[in-house]
């Protein structure tokens, strides 16, 4: 048997902190075959990135590899000399980074810095650089690419600069491609269309591929085999048949159960109908335009919600869902009255939320709140966490002072936090934590509808799990309604009564769940259907 291309024997990484040298990665051993594929699974703090950065010699300045070795080709990477790594590093292991708008220069066009990795790496000369720089963009499948070669990264869609990423890393044929969780922040359809390109061009360079996820459904559709990671320890590995039908560890088996079906659930319809009564929430006809700056002076409308209208029951949960740019969110937004509608009713609790100014339409927006996608960005730094939960009541004054702080400390053990927690800052909590806190804050004006607006896309399969059944038990003890915005349908399954699919500005599709989900009537709904990551594919069934 020849030997791995990669092996990484007893590696233990170690991050320094106040209280000394912490290990983040301990005692990790694994193998990477030519042209093979490779998934290392774990939630996020698993040590799965980390180990990445120390393949590439890219551990920050905190971090250092205490023990072990990583051998690539018989030499030791750990002790090689700066020249040495930047040698290999993007010429012979290329990377993937999961952002990459923080990933590329915003100051230079994408084909210029396609070009810069072959001008340093390759030693060519600027045109044929450039020249290979379109190339590559046509073969990650980028239309035009000759023209949009000389554009910035803001002017393309995530799924395009994400191709620019792949085409950076594949630029100089490497042996060994690094993807950390290349699709996370990408809708389903994207992310599938991202992974169809990295098999087929892994196919045609024979290149060995280290994917990192949280995603079981990911890893079924992509990998050849698994490492399994938690809290810096290997807790299991495997081929991914054998880790899919035959889990050791409980860690594995719950990664696999978080995994979404999307088999319909059995459901009465005539009893909902019988329950329908006054929506909480009715929108019709909505419109929300935003003007576009066009050559010459001229200035045109760009229509984002083209005169949608849909019902939200009291106590249901309504789901939008669509691609990015389908004007799911922006019609959320408009419904919370934070842009601006050109046209429509938005209907809240009987009360026309497009009609109220001033000091009216500040009190109605107590009965809406907004969890966002990303409580990193949306929670304020500078607050402690219990000031941040409490500022909406300071704000609105729908609670006496002298019984505000009583009501944080309620609102997050409702949550499932602890009070002494509330002196805490955000960067203090867990990703998940953090939305619980974005719930907590949601929850503080007692509203009737909360819109939910990504909120679990950027976590991990467990977390996201527990943050669904923590919506769904407050809905349930406190009446909420939800209006769940989501490029995810296996999230939409697990959490939603009723389905409005969106595309380009229009509702295209609109039922209940198990009407939309057993029977499509768009081919647009189908594909969203169809992209979701799915373990069956390596499910062994017994034989008949």
């Amino acid at each position: 048997m020849s030997a791995p291309l990669l092996s990484v024997e007893n590696l233990r990484i170690e991050l320094a902190t106040r209280g000394g040298m912490v290990p983040v990665v301990d005692d990790l051993s694994l193998w990477l075959n030519p042209g093979e594929t490779l998934s290392i699974v774990g939630e996020s703090g698993s040590g799965k990135s980390m180990t990445a950065l120390a393949v590439m010699g890219l551990l920050p300045r905190i971090g250092r590899v205490a023990a072990g070795r990583i051998m690539f080709e018989g030499q030791d990477m750990t002790q090689m000399e700066d020249a040495a790594l930047r040698r290999i590093r993007g010429n012979q292991i290329g990377m993937i980074f999961q952002e990459p708008m923080t990933s590329l220069n915003p100051v230079y066009t994408v084909g210029e810095q396609i070009a810069e990795v072959l001008r340093h790496h390759q030693n060519q000369g600027a045109a044929q650089a450039w020249a290979n720089a379109v190339d590559l963009l046509d073969a990650v499948r980028i239309p035009n690419a000759k023209g949009r070669a000389g554009t910035y990264p803001h002017e393309m869609s995530g799924g395009q600069r994400q191709r620019v990423m792949i085409a950076m890393a594949l630029a100089c044929r490497p042996k060994i491609l690094i993807a950390d969780e290349p699709t996370t922040a990408l809708d389903v359809t994207v992310q599938a269309e991202i992974f169809d390109l990295m098999r087929e061009l892994a196919k045609e360079t024979k290149t060995a591929t280290i994917l990192i996820t949280h995603d079981m459904g990911v890893v079924a559709e992509m990998a050849d085999r698994v490492v399994v990671m938690l809290k810096g320890e290997k807790v299991e590995d495997g081929t991914v048949t054998d880790l899919i039908n035959r889990p050791q560890h409980d860690y594995t088996k719950s990664l696999i159960a978080s995994v979404p079906h999307l088999t319909p659930e059995t459901r009465d319809e005539s009893e909902v109908a019988a329950q329908v009564d006054q929506p909480l929430l009715s929108v019709r006809d909505l419109t929300v335009q935003f003007p576009v700056k066009k050559r010459w002076g001229k200035r045109e409308m760009f229509t984002a919600v083209n005169g949608i209208s849909f019902d939200v029951e009291r106590g249901k949960t309504l789901a939008i869902v669509g691609e990015s740019g389908s004007g799911k969110t922006t019609a959320a937004l408009a419904v919370a009255r934070l842009v601006a509608a050109q046209a429509g009713h938005v209907t809240l609790d009987r009360t026309d939320m497009l009609t109220l100014e001033g000091e009216a339409l500040r009190q109605a927006r107590a009965n809406v709140q907004v969890i966002f996608q990303d409580p990193y960005s949306s929670l304020n730094p500078r607050l402690r966490a219990g000031a941040i939960v409490r500022e909406p009541m300071d704000n609105l004054g729908n609670l006496p002072a002298a019984q505000r702080d009583a009501r944080v400390a309620e609102l997050f053990e409702q949550v499932g936090l602890e009070p002494a927690q509330m002196h805490l800052f955000p960067h203090q909590f867990s990703g998940g934590q953090r939305q619980r806190i974005s719930i907590a804050r949601a929850l503080s004006t007692n509203p009737s509808l909360i819109i939910c607006d990504e909120a679990v896309s950027a976590l991990d399969v467990i977390i996201q799990a527990q943050i669904l059944d923590l919506l769904k038990d407050l809905q349930r003890d406190l009446d909420l309604t939800y209006l769940f915005i989501s490029h995810d349908l296996g999230v939409v399954q697990q959490m939603c009564d009723d389905v409005a699919v969106m595309y380009m500005g229009d509702i295209v599709e609109y039922g209940t769940r198990n009407a939309v989900f057993a029977s499509p009537q768009q081919d647009y709904t189908r594909n969203l259907l169809a992209a979701v990551p799915s373990v069956e594919s390596v499910i062994e069934h017994p034989a008949p």
